[in-house]
């Protein structure tokens, strides 16, 4: 959001006054990559991350995070940042592909003001493809890597 002179709140739970969360598959250094399912009926995997957030008697929000991704886009993985109203999902922003130092997301945006006075729950989610193969499925990346999670409102 741009500066005003009307402060602004972060939004936290009374019970959870946590402001980051890190999840990725792997990290950036240690080699290990997400496993993809093979043969001839593969699965696919969705990891999901949400957290449930009431922007009651806010005018104005936005949803700011730290992200950086190694996704085997090729394979037709892929991360996404959902919000989430009345069950039906809205897709944010997509990742997939790879970057190499974490990337701010979301402040000056607004991105939730369309989402004001309702409760809804924000998703992360990492969809990995089953690939259909006799042999050894491509590998994955090393995942999803999210910090510094915060919901700001005025």
């Amino acid at each position: 959001m741009r500066r005003r002179s009307t402060p602004t709140t972060r939004v936290n739970s009374t019970l959870d006054a946590r402001d980051s969360v890190v999840w990725h598959g792997g990290n950036a250094t240690d080699g290990q990559s997400y496993v993809r399912g093979g043969g001839l009926n593969p699965t696919d995997y969705t990891i999901t991350l949400e957290k449930q957030v009431d922007l009651t008697g806010f005018t104005d929000a936005e949803l700011r995070f730290a992200e950086m991704h190694d996704i085997a886009a090729g394979a037709g993985d892929v991360a996404k940042v959902s919000i989430v109203v009345g069950g039906v999902p809205t897709v944010l922003q997509s990742f997939s592909g790879s970057t190499s130092a974490y990337a701010t997301i979301g402040e000056g945006t607004s991105n939730l003001k369309a989402y004001v006075n309702n409760n809804i729950t924000i998703r992360f989610e990492l969809v990995i493809k089953g690939q259909r193969t006799l042999g050894t499925p491509a590998a994955g990346g090393k995942g999803l890597f999210i910090d510094n999670v915060y919901v700001v409102g005025q």
